[in-house]
């Protein structure tokens, strides 16, 4: 049963690295999809938030590119009205004006939920949006960039901190989250 303290720490630490915490009244966006990543995140932050002095507040975007995508928003509802969280939602359509890209349909949704990640944090006065990618999500982009024969620049990863967006389990195997998940 030390998976849980395991991954709780480690983003603990990972919160704590930033110098942001304690008596700043910090403000953290939690991006939540409805996938296993993003809630285990999320129940992580929610029990850090009250020692390390932050509130936080959780955002959807619903893509509506499934017939039951409706499904990831209601899971996401009720997991933040359990927590106590506020939540904000978005509609890809409301969006997708704001992103010009003819990149893959991936590239657009990304750019799609990064246009609502900032809505939400200039409207709330957010500090940071959390994004819940591991350790096998950052493999994937390399050899995804790989691939597509990005220069060698184009190759570095993902990073921890990127201005507005962190990633807290950057370094935590996937098996990690889902031995937390599971306790």
């Amino acid at each position: 049963h030390n998976h849980k303290k395991l991954l709780t720490n480690h983003i603990k630490q990972e919160l704590e690295s930033l110098n942001l915490i304690k008596g700043k009244n910090l403000k953290l966006i939690i991006g939540l999809s409805g996938g296993p990543d993003s809630v285990c995140l999320t129940y992580i932050l929610k029990e850090l938030s009250e020692s390390l002095e932050f509130s936080l507040i959780a955002a959807h975007m619903d893509h509506g590119w499934r017939d039951d995508s409706y499904k990831d928003l209601k899971l996401c509802q009720n997991l933040c009205q359990n927590l106590g969280i506020e939540l904000f939602t978005g509609q890809a359509k409301d969006f997708e004006h704001q992103t010009k890209n003819n990149g893959s349909k991936e590239e657009t949704a990304r750019l799609i939920r990064r246009s609502f990640f900032e809505s939400v944090l200039t409207k709330t006065s957010s500090n940071l949006v959390l994004l819940a990618h591991h350790a096998q999500d950052q493999i994937e982009t390399f050899l995804i960039r790989l691939i597509r024969g990005s220069s060698l620049t184009g190759l570095s990863s993902m990073k921890a901190l990127n201005g507005s967006y962190f990633r807290p389990m950057l370094k935590c195997p996937k098996s990690w989250i889902d031995n937390h998940l599971k306790e």
